[in-house]
C-alpha cells in the first residue's frame, strides 16, 4: 500500500468537502476543522527509524508492517469525524497498551459480557461481520492506537495475528456496540476513510 498517495487523497478529499462550509459558515467549523483549513493535511511529519525503535522496544513488541508502513509516512494522524467529536491517531510517544491507557474500558468490558464467541462467528470480516461478536478477553492485551474520544477508539490486536505479520485491527466503540474489525491496519484505515468522510460530508451538509 502506498500510504504516502492514500493519505495525501484523504486529505484532499477532506479539503473538498471542508471548503464550502469554510466560505459560508466559518463559525461552525470545529477547531480541528480549522487547523486543517490552515496546513491543508491531516499528515503529521514522518516517524524516524529510532522512534520506531523505541516504541517497539518501550511494547517489547515488533509492530505490524503495514502500521509500521504508516507511521514511517505520517506519526500519528487528525482523524475528523472520528465519532461524535474529531480525534486523532496518536504518534509513537502517545500509543500504549489499552490497560493503561482505559483501564475502566477494559474492566467494564471484560467483565460485562460472555466472552465466549466460536470460530465461526468471530473470524468473519467485511460486511458479513457482525459487531458484537467479540473477544473481550482480548482488549486486555490491545494496543490503543488513539485517545478514546467520546466512546470510540483505535485498537490493535496482538492475539490475533497473520502469516505476514499483521495485527487485528479494531475500531471500538460502545455506540456499535463493539468492534469493526479487520485483519490489518491498513484495511481499518482503506474502511475509515469511507466512513470518516461520509460522516464529515454529512455534518457539513447539515450545517451548512
Amino acid at each position: 500500500m502506498n500510504w504516502l498517495d492514500f493519505l495525501e487523497k484523504w486529505s484532499q478529499e477532506t479539503l473538498e468537502i471542508l471548503l464550502p462550509l469554510k466560505e459560508n459558515n466559518i463559525s461552525d467549523l470545529t477547531e480541528s476543522e480549522l487547523e486543517f483549513l490552515t496546513t491543508k493535511t491531516l499528515l503529521k511529519p514522518p516517524a524516524t527509524p529510532s522512534q520506531i525503535e523505541n516504541l517497539e522496544n518501550r511494547l517489547k513488541k515488533k509492530l505490524p508492517p503495514s502500521y509500521k508502513d504508516f507511521l514511517r509516512t505520517s506519526n500519528g494522524w487528525i482523524q475528523l469525524a472520528m465519532d461524535a467529536e474529531d480525534g486523532i491517531l496518536w504518534s509513537t510517544e502517545e500509543v500504549n497498551w489499552l490497560i493503561k491507557q482505559e483501564p475502566e474500558l477494559v474492566e467494564t468490558w471484560h467483565n460485562s459480557r460472555d466472552n465466549y464467541v466460536s470460530d465461526e462467528k468471530y473470524f468473519v470480516y467485511g460486511e458479513e461481520q457482525d459487531c458484537i461478536y467479540l473477544r473481550t478477553e482480548y482488549l486486555c492485551s490491545a494496543l490503543a492506537l488513539s485517545p478514546l474520544i467520546d466512546s470510540a477508539i483505535y485498537l490493535l490486536n496482538p492475539q490475533v495475528v497473520t502469516d505476514d505479520g499483521e495485527w487485528e485491527a479494531w475500531f471500538f466503540g460502545n455506540e456499535l456496540p463493539g468492534a469493526n474489525r479487520y485483519p490489518s491496519f491498513a484495511q481499518m484505515m482503506i474502511a475509515e476513510k469511507e466512513r470518516v468522510l461520509y460522516s464529515l460530508k454529512d455534518s457539513c451538509d447539515y450545517r451548512y
